[in-house]
């Protein structure tokens, strides 16, 4: 799905925009969504071997591939539009390369064994040309681990900010996702992380009622996961493999 490019902000409106969300968002140490977000990426690049080849998109400061090379010896590439984010990345990873750009345009050469796009897709605007290019990028087999905002859940959260005028702002529901990815690639994988959502529906799954019934019988963590598997997490997980 394109944007309509007469609506969207400029790059330099969307860099500053990135700049301002990374230094209010992304300067201290990981929080449990951001370690959740880890946690999948680790999964799956461990399960490529050693020192698999990884790029993120959009991958701001990049805390997340610098922690897959500390931890595992992913061997790391990211690029992202803000330029004070990739230099904050450059200093925190000296040994990955990063760059700052647009990734549709940006000339990011190479093939990989694992492409991350987390929370990126829907701040695209050619969310098509997007999954192609990864496909480009990636060898046969290679896996795309994509992590993105659940509308089904945002849309009915009372903590859903107003979308700012900077900002592409499409949240693709997972019937989207799969028709991107219908022509490159198999879909080995489906979740979400993260519970959430007080409003509609959801407003009564999450209450005390529902969700602290499930709790009491089948304890925390397994209620948790319940949840995620029924896609009612705030993040959607789906993994490809190119074929």
């Amino acid at each position: 799905m394109s944007a309509d490019t007469r609506q969207l902000p400029s790059e330099a409106d969307q860099a500053q925009f990135w700049d301002n969300w990374n230094e209010k968002w992304r300067v201290q140490d990981l929080d449990g969504f951001m370690q959740r977000q880890l946690d999948i990426a680790l999964k799956w690049v461990r399960g490529l071997g050693p020192n698999a080849s990884v790029l993120e998109l959009g991958c701001g400061t990049g805390w997340l591939v610098r922690e897959l090379h500390n931890r595992i010896g992913s061997r790391v590439t990211g690029i992202d539009l803000s330029p004070a984010a990739i230099e904050v990345a450059k200093q925190h990873c000296p040994s990955g390369r990063f760059f700052s750009g647009d990734f549709g345009s940006e000339s990011v050469s190479g093939t990989y064994d694992a492409i991350v796009s987390a929370d990126v897709i829907a701040h695209v605007p050619d969310q098509q040309k997007f999954t192609d290019r990864v496909a480009h990028l990636l060898r046969p087999g290679g896996l795309f681990i994509l992590m993105t905002q659940n509308p089904f859940v945002w849309n009915r959260s009372s903590r859903l900010s107003t979308k700012d005028e900077r900002q592409i702002r499409d949240w693709p529901p997972l019937a989207r996702i799969r028709g991107l990815l219908a022509s490159r690639y198999d879909i080995i994988h489906v979740s979400s992380i993260m519970p959430g959502g007080d409003q509609g529906v959801l407003k009564l799954v999450n209450s005390r009622l529902v969700a602290g019934a499930l709790r009491k019988v089948l304890g925390k963590q397994r209620a948790t996961s319940l949840y995620e598997q029924w896609l009612i997490g705030r993040e959607l997980i789906v993994i490809g493999k190119r074929r």
